[in-house]
């Protein structure tokens, strides 16, 4: 049983995706981010707690401020 359980570094790990550009990456990374936003929001709604905010922080250097600008665009 315990086999199954993966701990974060492993999960992260299982998952690689390669692309072609920054300019991709950032917009495949906006496209993750509004997905995990508007699940986290419907959860809210269901639980009957509105959703106020959704708080975010990338680290890094030019991918998460091109991200940022994808996700400000949309």
């Amino acid at each position: 049983m315990a086999d199954s359980l993966k701990t974060g570094r492993d999960v992260l790990a299982s998952r690689v995706f390669v692309l072609s550009s920054p300019e991709e990456l950032a917009r495949a990374a906006a496209g993750r981010l509004w997905g995990i936003a508007r699940e986290r929001a419907m959860v809210l709604g269901r639980t009957g707690k509105e959703a106020k905010g959704i708080s975010m922080a990338l680290s890094g250097g030019g991918t998460p401020r091109l991200t940022f600008a994808t996700l400000s665009s949309e």
